[in-house]
Parts: C-alpha cells; sequence; structure tokens
C-alpha cells in the first residue's frame, strides 16, 4: 500500500518537475524572440552581415545565439538608452556583437556596433557614430 503511494507522489512531482521546466524555457524562447524584433537589433544583425571583414573574421555561415538574459550589464533597454551583447558563432570563431542605442525624438539612434572575437583584444568598428551626428541612423518606434 505505502509503495503504491510514493510512486503516485514520484510520478507527480516529476510531472510537475517537466511542467515547470516546459514553461520556464518556453518563456525563455519568448523573450529571446522578443528581442530579436527590436529594430536596433535587426539593423545591427544587417549591419553585421554586411561588413566584409567580420563576415571574413567569423566565417560564413553565421549563427546567432541566444543573449544572456542574466547580464543585465550588457543586455538592458530603458527609456533612453539601450545596449545589448549579442553572441555571434561563425564557422572560424565566435564573438560577440556590441550594439548601443540612444532614444531620441521618438526614435532610436544608433551610437554604435562593434565585434570582439573570442581569443582578440581588439574590437572590430561595425558601425560608429559621429561626433558631429553626421552619419547618424534613426529607427521609427513601432511600438
Amino acid at each position: 500500500m505505502q509503495s503504491s503511494i510514493n510512486k503516485k507522489l514520484a510520478k507527480i512531482v516529476i510531472a510537475g518537475g517537466v511542467i515547470s521546466l516546459s514553461g520556464a524555457s518556453f518563456f525563455k524562447w519568448r523573450i529571446q524572440e522578443k528581442f530579436k524584433k527590436i529594430d536596433f537589433y535587426q539593423l545591427s544583425m544587417r549591419m553585421l552581415r554586411n561588413h566584409d571583414d567580420a563576415l571574413h573574421a567569423l566565417g560564413p555561415p553565421l549563427r546567432v545565439r541566444w543573449l544572456d538574459l542574466a547580464d543585465t550589464v550588457n543586455n538592458r533597454i530603458d527609456c533612453t538608452t539601450a545596449k545589448l551583447m549579442i553572441p555571434i558563432e561563425g564557422a572560424a570563431t565566435r564573438g560577440l556583437l556590441l550594439t548601443k542605442a540612444v532614444k531620441g525624438n521618438s526614435c532610436w539612434e544608433l551610437d554604435g556596433i562593434e565585434l570582439m572575437l573570442e581569443g582578440k583584444k581588439e574590437r572590430m568598428k561595425i558601425y560608429e557614430r559621429e561626433m558631429d551626428g553626421s552619419n547618424v541612423i534613426t529607427l521609427q518606434i513601432t511600438s
């Protein structure tokens, strides 16, 4: 009698654990997908794919990895600034795409995009905003 109750309890605990882990995985995936839809995220990826030196260094094809959601220092968006560290993997090496943007008058303006390659100290500039603001890329907010 006691053995059958223990087996039923064990099954309930296992089922609860599976449901909890599945739910957590689903919500983590949803958050990652929302980040991928942000305008400056998409533009940063497009600029990376069009940067010949970066493509050569990483080695095509490129694979975008998930953001580290626990890293709130390098991955954060607030009312006026945005900063993302996007993990990238190519055939030759891995790297991190660092994207920074500031909010202007109802639009995001890219401040800079840099690529940090694994095992390299220097960063490769993909885009840098000029001090005089002459090459500012603005993105309309669609939310």
